[in-house]
């Protein structure tokens, strides 16, 4: 439903977006995994005029009676449609990506595959919809982030004129954000049964804990396996086109996948494959010198230490912080702080403990078979939960 609410204000707002465009203002917004989000960007002579529209569309009730009413269920049944349209025209995307979307639907406590929210969303009943509108703001809290051409005193006004809009007097607790902890050893499969010609695999392998030197390990060991794997797979075997070690960090969980996709080699084959390489690359790893091994290590750094290329860039670091409770800011630089220490002696030892002796976390593939759900996932298993919120 909060999809279909943000469909919905976003609607309402065309018009006003459009003229806010005209004047080189922008909004947009979201569904995010503790509530709902909204930006609003430009001019800073103007942001709050914007921000003030926003809100006050994010809180217009719905009308109940009349001509409003009839036409307002006539523009919710269509973007009811097209949100459903769009969730279950997933499965027709090319099988790598559905196989890199899957993990965060799949761990994520407050993350639903695509199919169980059309499902949902085609059970649609307006009276609920109508309670979900008119109650979604009781209790709530507001984080405000404003960077840019903004001193602190407007800033605090402007959080201070948003939070008379949301902020509940006797605000609920934080939705309490996880991530399913997927035990050493346990490999787990899902069969996706994509119905595509192309074959597809992604191993997933998840950090052993979130720490920030766990982080800093899991970064640096797909740096040093991304090249030899391309290599090995793509260009030598030539098992496929789409070939790639890939960063998926879940929150502040670290992990990374080995995604192949070939338009002719089938999954047992690549099973095979991706296995034979791992063995090959721990002996490379041992072997491997150290100056060779000291330019995958800067290579890290000199991505942590770059500057942003641009306001937006730095916003979306800021928020990336808050995301993961991270209100000082510094986590990016302790990072930096936990690759500078890392050893080649470090990295032997954790793809001996985690890619070697515990294995994949999760294994998706394009194969029939049986598909695990989110919800079936989570049964019986550990989550790592974010800090508490403060309110």
């Amino acid at each position: 439903m909060a999809h279909l609410y943000l469909k919905l204000v976003d609607e309402r707002l065309n018009e006003s977006s459009y003229t806010a465009a005209l004047a080189g203002l922008g909004y947009s917004s979201n569904r995010r995994s503790d509530g709902i989000g909204f930006m609003v960007s430009g001019f800073d002579d103007k942001l709050a005029v914007l921000a003030e529209d926003v809100a006050g569309e994010l809180l217009a009730p719905l009308p109940t009676e009349g001509q409003a009413k009839e036409q307002t269920d006539a523009l919710i049944d269509r973007l009811k449609n097209e949100l459903i349209r769009k969730w279950r025209n997933g499965s027709k995307d090319t099988p790598y990506k559905q196989l890199l979307r899957e993990p965060g639907f799949l761990l994520q406590t407050t993350a639903w595959q695509p199919e169980q929210l059309a499902s949902a969303l085609k059970k649609f009943d307006r009276k609920q919809f109508n309670q979900f509108v008119a109650g979604l703001y009781k209790g709530a809290s507001l984080e405000v982030l404003a960077s840019g051409n903004m001193d602190q005193s407007e800033a605090e006004a402007l959080g201070s004129s948003m939070a008379k809009h949301f902020v509940d007097k006797s605000p609920a607790p934080w939705i309490e954000r996880g991530v399913v902890r997927v035990p050493a050893g346990q490999k787990m499969q899902s069969h996706m049964s994509i119905d595509h010609r192309d074959f597809g695999i992604l191993r997933y392998y998840q950090g052993r804990d979130d720490s920030l030197p766990e982080t800093a390990k899991v970064m640096l060991l797909r740096q040093l396996m991304k090249s030899e794997f391309f290599h090995q797979l793509r260009t030598e075997q030539q098992l496929g086109y789409v070939v790639a070690a890939v960063d998926k960090m879940i929150d502040r969980i670290p992990g990374f996948g080995l995604l192949v996709q070939s338009p002719s080699v089938p999954v047992a084959k690549l099973e095979k494959a991706i296995d034979l390489f791992l063995q090959e690359y721990q002996k490379k790893l041992q072997e491997m010198p150290g100056e060779e091994f000291e330019r995958h290590r800067q290579a890290i750094l000199t991505g942590l230490r770059e500057k942003p290329k641009s306001l937006a860039e730095q916003s979306s670091r800021f928020w990336g912080s808050i995301d993961v409770r991270d209100y000082e800011f510094i986590r990016r630089q302790q990072l930096i702080t936990a690759v500078e220490k890392l050893s080649q002696q470090d990295m032997i030892e954790i793809y001996a403990l985690l890619i070697m002796k515990s294995g994949y976390s999760v294994q998706l593939d394009s194969e029939q078979g049986h598909y695990l759900s989110g919800d079936e996932i989570v049964v019986g298993r550990d989550i790592y939960r974010l800090p508490a919120k403060e309110l």
